[in-house]
């Protein structure tokens, strides 16, 4: 189950739900012998597997500790009808206005191409990656994908059924809204983390236990195979596994032609919540203590720091510092504002491929922060970028990196640089322009593409209000 990008300004998300088939493949990618047949995908499987819910349904009540309420009502749909839902989804949640800014903040930010078209990019996305989802709304699991042999449909069923197992003990449809109301991209990531890192472990263990192994090494490399999976290495265990399914897999091979061109931010936008997310979740759990899991879906995680870091929601929880957006004059206008979080400046140092950190070390030590799309009477955008963390040394680790990152987004700029700051300028037919990167202990603050006659002025304001917080 996957929440589809959504529009963070408004407090109803995006409420579809997908499971990629990819995630199963990965897991039995790991574990299946050469002799191992998954081409099984007879015209009774989907039957025959509909048949087994009720046995589903007594499997997990068993491994989750937890008896469903009531059966699942599970029901069959077409991909039409799925577009056609998605479709409406994006156009209730991410209008055209709002996901144009959105677009631009993401452009500018150097996570989604320049050409990029961000709603038509989620829907093919999501309907081509889609195998199953669970509705909170109508209480109801969907089957997208109906030829899967029954070694992947099985591991899916679990999947799905969990969520529905969540929604009848914690009401998933609250908890989402209530995670997408602060205009915070990472707080609504972080319930995802949660909710579809649980469903992914349960998964994970059925599936393993269904292969006949019980030994918590063999769970505890799977998880590891989660923890450290970088996408070239996913996408060739794809490759591999879609091998072995033959011609039966032409559905699936396009799939995976569409991820293998999804810009890295969204690739790990819906992967990072299974992947990281079970492993999250296997931290806490640790010894079959699920009531852990069951205080987390009660009191949920704010930030993707507190699950990429479990240690951090140990009381007294670790909670992000909030990072306001400036007030300006009426020159300029707020456009867009939303939170990165750990995990997007994790994406970003990725993408960038930094030098003086590893991604991971230079976003550890994440705090807060908070990006605002700025446009003048002209329509002339700029970014801004505040940021807090831990500690002194960590905002000059992370400083360093985006340093990397704004010099391979400002390639041709002239580059100027002082104790605490560093400055990027450019000339054009369109006027003059600046990019400043300011140190100030444990924050720093990037203004990127003002024009210089007005950029002194923005500093001024940005920073004379962090001053007063």
């Amino acid at each position: 189950m996957l929440n589809i990008i959504k529009n963070p300004l408004k407090t109803k998300e995006i409420t579809c739900k997908i499971f990629s088939f990819g995630l199963i493949l990965l897991l039995l990618g790991c574990s299946l012998s050469k002799e191992t047949d998954l081409t099984s995908a007879t015209p009774d499987a989907l039957k025959e597997t509909m048949a087994k819910v009720q046995d589903f349904q007594f499997r997990l009540e068993k491994l989750r500790e937890k008896k469903f309420k009531k059966d699942v009502t599970v029901k069959v749909q077409s991909e039409e009808d799925f577009r056609q839902y998605v479709r409406k989804s994006i156009d209730e949640s991410m209008p055209e206005k709002v996901a144009q800014a959105y677009q631009t903040a993401l452009i500018k930010l150097g996570l989604l191409p320049t050409d990029y078209n961000l709603r038509t990019g989620i829907e093919d996305l999501y309907v081509s990656q889609a195998g199953a989802y669970y509705e909170p709304t109508t209480k109801t699991f969907y089957v997208l994908k109906t030829k899967l042999p029954p070694l992947v449909m099985n591991p899916m069923f679990i999947h799905e059924l969990q969520h529905a197992l969540q929604d009848q003990y914690f009401d998933l449809d609250t908890l989402m809204r209530k995670s997408v109301a602060n205009s915070n991209d990472d707080q609504a990531r972080a319930f995802r983390y949660l909710m579809e890192g649980e469903a992914t472990y349960v998964m994970t263990i059925y599936s393993l236990r269904n292969q006949g192994f019980t030994s918590p090494i063999m769970l505890h490399r799977a998880i590891m195979l989660y923890r450290y999976t970088n996408r070239k290495d996913y996408i060739t265990t794809q490759k591999l596994s879609l091998a072995l399914m033959g011609e039966g897999a032409a559905d699936q091979k396009k799939s995976l032609e569409i991820m293998e061109k999804t810009p890295l931010y969204l690739f790990w936008s819906i992967l990072a919540p299974y992947f990281h997310g079970a492993d999250a979740v296997h931290q806490i759990v640790k010894t079959d203590q699920w009531n852990e899991v069951d205080k987390l879906f009660a009191n949920p995680p704010v930030s993707t720091e507190q699950l990429m870091h479990p240690e951090k929601l140990i009381p007294p929880r670790d909670d992000p510092i909030d990072c306001p957006t400036p007030e300006f004059n009426n020159s300029w206008t707020v456009a867009y504002e939303n939170t990165l979080g750990e995990f997007g400046f994790w994406v970003l140092f990725t993408q960038f491929e930094t030098e003086s950190s590893s991604p991971s070390e230079a976003a550890a030590g994440w705090d807060g922060d908070k990006y605002f799309l700025l446009k003048d009477e002209n329509d002339h955008t700029g970014l801004g970028l505040i940021t807090v963390w831990d500690d002194a040394a960590e905002a000059q680790e992370s400083f360093k990196a985006y340093g990397e990152v704004l010099n391979k987004k400002h390639p041709n700029w002239t580059t100027a640089e002082e104790k605490d700051s560093l400055s990027w300028s450019q000339t054009t037919a369109e006027g003059s322009f600046q990019t400043l990167l300011i140190l100030k202990n444990k924050l720093w603050v990037a203004l990127e593409d003002f024009p210089q006659s007005q950029i002194a002025q923005i500093k001024t304001t940005v920073l004379s209000q962090l001053e007063k917080e």
